[in-house]
């Protein structure tokens, strides 16, 4: 099992031990440049990082003149400093569901003679002294310099200048043309557009309605951005606005026409509520959906915490997906206190490197830190970690080791496990009666949904009597032939479920929670007469739509 650690040693990589001296006799004190490589400062802003730091954001627009591609970082060395100390370098996450940091754009390569919005992020001491760059070459024989002055950074989201606005009203330009590369795109692109309208508001705001959508135009006190584009050779020239979209100029000019700025939508229909998470793959769905039951333990507790460590407690998961792959939570813990001081999942989000779910949530109503805490399924078991530091001694992880309700454990590999006279207890249980013995309240829990994704599966075996009443020798023959089919030496086969009823001398199993069953998954029972001893048999289509064995389970009397 794996667990995701913060990416932090991207840090290290960067040589910033070179002092360098001098200035280059430049015309622009914003221009860079080393060897054949440009670097143009644009602007800075003021951010938090993921400690909750005061930071800075530095952005540059680095262009690659080389005959081979190459990245900002490997191109030029520099020291960043402020009040005569070296500045801490700090990470700052591209959004609250993201973990690419502004930091990542400096390792990306850059083809010959192309251009890319780079940035460099650390953490502030003082918000008011300047920042100094010094740039220089691997050999240090080409050296410049940079000085940022603080006063000038605007905020993240900062405005355009009130100054557009005549006497306190709101200014409207509305698309006359549009061409690219000289072209002229003519009436059927501006219809296409639906109309296009820039309007700069009295709060020094500014927005764009284009394709039936409106955008809030963001300014970093020299160009507008939407949504992360940039909107370059921006220009007002008397009544007429002129803009630079991705290669293609859209010309405007003053309306007095009556028109009523619309509400701002960033592209997304007003109606349509946004999903809180990540949608994913039918893959991660349909193989991490459903109910899960084990246990958990603290470990590593400290501060106010320490009662807790080493400490053991049941745990249930159920996991629902919607057809689109969003996933809606449910993790209790058997603790003796409220379902808001219990597992909370706020969102989850995805870890390629993993393959896992990551969690943002709280546990004893304590931020959970959302790169340690994760949701991972790995051969069969449903691992669920937990940590919280308030950095000061108060600590608190937690693991947890889940399987399906009534699967076996394997207990020389699963860790911690559900004692045997436990999965004997619960056998035959559904999710909701655990939940309930654990004092929690049933209707918060989400019901299950159908398959993710939409995927078709065909309609299972249908079994014609109750049936699945067996001798205990039956029980055991039958999960020795199992053993023997689904072996290495064959490749690991998995029997139909006709061959399984055959293997059984024929007997039908009994349906099992029908009310549970998923549309690609379903559950059999044979038993004996005195309902001891059993088998619960897990069927799933293959490819082809034939339903065949996936997993079982079974009583402790087999086992002898």
């Amino acid at each position: 099992m794996k667990k995701r650690l913060l990416a932090l040693a991207l840090v290290l990589v960067m040589v910033l031990g070179l002092a360098a001296c001098g200035d280059k006799d430049k015309g622009d004190p914003n221009e860079i440049v080393i060897g054949d490589y440009t670097a143009y400062y644009t602007h800075s802003e003021f951010v938090t990082d993921y400690d909750g730091d005061d930071a800075i954001a530095i952005y540059f627009d680095f262009t690659n003149n080389s005959d081979e591609a190459a990245s900002f970082l490997w191109s030029m060395y520099y020291t960043v400093t402020q009040n005569g100390a070296e500045m801490e370098q700090a990470t700052v996450f591209l959004s609250e569901d993201s973990f690419d940091t502004l930091f990542d754009s400096s390792m990306e390569d850059v083809a010959p003679g192309e251009m890319l919005e780079v940035a460099l992020t650390y953490k502030l001491a003082d918000k008011e002294a300047p920042i100094e760059i010094e740039f220089t070459d691997l050999f240090d024989k080409e050296k410049d310099h940079l000085t940022i002055d603080l006063a000038t950074v605007g905020a993240e989201g900062s405005t355009a200048p009130a100054e557009e606005t005549e006497d306190g009203d709101a200014v409207t330009y509305k698309a006359i043309s549009m061409n690219a590369g000289g072209e002229e795109l003519g009436e059927d692109m501006l219809a296409l557009m639906g109309d296009c309208y820039v309007t700069f508001n009295s709060d020094g705001t500014a927005v764009m309605d284009m394709f039936d959508d409106v955008f809030m135009l963001d300014y970093d006190g020299e160009q507008f951005t939407m949504m992360g584009v940039p909107f370059s050779d921006y220009t007002i020239e008397g009544d007429t606005l002129t803009f630079d979209m991705e290669g293609a100029e859209v010309v405007l000019t003053k309306t007095d026409e009556a028109y009523e700025v619309p509400a701002v939508t960033m592209g997304m229909d007003e109606a349509e509520e946004e999903k809180v998470g990540y949608a994913f793959s039918s893959d991660i769905a349909t193989t991490y959906a459903g109910d899960w039951h084990g246990m958990a333990e603290f470990y590593e507790c400290t501060g106010d915490y320490s009662d807790e460590d080493e400490m053991q407690c049941e745990i249930v998961a159920r996991l629902v997906f919607d057809e689109e792959g969003y996933c809606t939570p449910y993790i209790r813990l058997c603790l003796d206190q409220s379902e808001d001081e219990n597992f909370v999942i706020e969102s989850l989000s995805y870890d390629e490197e993993y393959d896992c779910m990551l969690i943002n949530g709280t546990l004893h109503e304590k931020p959970l830190d959302p790169v340690e805490s994760f949701i991972e399924l790995e051969d069969g078991v449903l691992y669920i970690g937990a940590e919280y530091d308030d950095g000061s001694g108060d600590v608190f992880k937690l693991l947890g080791c889940l399987r399906r309700l009534d699967d076996q454990w394997d207990y020389e590999n699963d860790y911690p496990y559900l004692p045997q006279e436990g999965v004997d207890f619960y056998m035959g249980k559904s999710f909701e009666e655990i939940v309930e013995l654990y004092g929690y309240d049933t209707s918060l829990i989400p019901e299950l949904g159908g398959v993710p994704g939409g995927t078709e599966v065909p309609e299972a075996p249908v079994v014609e009597t109750a049936g699945g009443i067996v001798e205990l020798q039956q029980l055991k023959d039958w999960k020795a032939w199992l053993d023997e089919v689904n072996s290495y030496e064959n490749e690991y086969y998995k029997p139909t479920y006709d061959e399984c009823v055959e293997a059984m001398d024929g007997i039908e199993p009994a349906p099992r929670k029908e009310d549970q069953w998923e549309e690609d998954s379903r559950f059999y029972k044979w038993m004996t007469a005195d309902e001891k001893e059993h088998i619960i048999l897990t069927v799933k289509p293959d490819d082809s739509g034939t339903w065949r064995y996936h997993s079982i389970s079974w009583s402790g009397g087999l086992n002898g």
